[in-house]
């Protein structure tokens, strides 16, 4: 399995987007899969996300950005957690397991 370079956007890029970064890095750990996780604002994500595998958002994002982009909401908000908390295991995986 690959490092993945996974990017997290909130509004402000500092504390909703450094507690979900936390989270999907013990997500990552959890299921083996190395990651490498930067955070920033939503405003920086169509010139950044480029060099990434994957973003996952805090909030609502609706542009095309050129990567896969997760909503990571539930984390912070507890609605569907857990079924959040699945979808970010099952991309982790599903993109770690991807040739370059």
């Amino acid at each position: 399995m690959r490092e993945l370079k996974v990017l997290v956007a909130c509004g402000g890029g500092i504390v909703t987007s450094t507690y979900v970064s936390s989270e999907i890095e013990e997500i990552a750990r959890k299921v083996n899969v190395k990651a490498h996780v930067t955070k920033t604002q939503l405003m920086n994500l169509p010139s950044v996300a480029k060099d990434y595998d994957v973003v996952f958002v805090a909030s609502k994002y609706h542009e095309e950005i050129g990567v896969p982009v997760y909503s990571a909401t539930g984390v912070v908000t507890g609605i569907n957690e857990d079924e959040e908390r699945e979808n970010i295991k099952k991309v982790l995986i599903e993109l770690s397991q991807k040739q370059d």
